[in-house]
């Protein structure tokens, strides 16, 4: 199999979708308690401003509680990715090279500094719409946006990464 060589540069919106999904749609059991909590919070409280009586304390409380922290880990993730954007604490804006071979993958930054990343050194891998991203930890990791890649190179990085993780490799989107 040839290399498959991309020149990404990531700008704000793209970190903020991969943070977005690193914060809440990573995890599967995030989306299964948001599906839950939400309509039960709003049922909780339509049937106390309907009633006018509170019936059952623990489960109003406790979902209003739940809701109110959805509601707050919302908001604090996107005032921190502000916040990362703001104060350049993240790599936007610079071109950098992916070098996709079979067992490796090597960045070089646009002032030329390189690093080799085996497949076994990233814990997580995903496909998502327009995206792979491959964890180094469960923060960081590496960003390889699709619009700079040509269809067919798609194809051969998915198949190389089925092929490297198996199951552990998940397509959540492929756009």
């Amino acid at each position: 199999m040839e290399k498959i060589t991309v020149k990404s540069t990531l700008d704000g919106k793209d970190y903020e979708k991969v943070t977005m999904f690193g914060a809440f749609t990573k995890s599967r059991l995030l989306p299964l308690v948001l599906c839950f909590s939400i309509p039960v919070s709003l049922l909780q409280i339509m049937e106390v401003i309907n009633s006018g009586v509170i019936h059952n304390k623990f489960a109003y409380y406790g979902s209003v509680f739940l809701l109110s922290m959805i509601i707050f880990l919302y908001f604090m993730t996107r005032l921190s990715i502000k916040n990362f954007i703001k104060n350049d604490k993240v790599l936007l804006g610079k071109q950098r090279k992916f070098i996709i071979e079979e067992k490796s993958i090597t960045t070089v930054s646009s002032d030329h500094v390189k690093n080799n990343y085996a497949y076994n050194q990233f814990i997580d891998a995903y496909e998502i719409n327009g995206y792979f991203l491959l964890y180094v930890d469960k923060v960081s990791g590496l960003v390889i946006t699709k619009r700079d890649m040509e269809q067919a190179d798609i194809e051969n990085f998915r198949t190389i990464l089925k092929n490297a993780y198996g199951k552990k490799f998940q397509i959540r989107g492929r756009k």
